[in-house]
């Protein structure tokens, strides 16, 4: 593990918080359009419906 993640990390590192900032900003487009053509009805369940994959989100990754 170590001799693995030994010469990439700076580049591993950098490549997981590229791939998690696509994702938050994926779901932001994905939520405000969600967002638009629901309304505010469900506006909260979707929310914490975001904020729950965010969290997930490093751990898949």
């Amino acid at each position: 593990m170590a001799q693995f993640f030994g010469g990439r990390s700076k580049f591993l590192v950098i490549m997981q918080k590229a791939n998690y900032i696509t994702a938050i900003i994926m779901w932001i487009i994905l939520v405000y359009l969600i967002y638009r053509y629901v309304g505010q009805f469900r506006s909260a369940s979707i929310v914490s419906f975001v904020i729950l994959n965010v969290l997930y989100l490093p751990i898949m990754y």
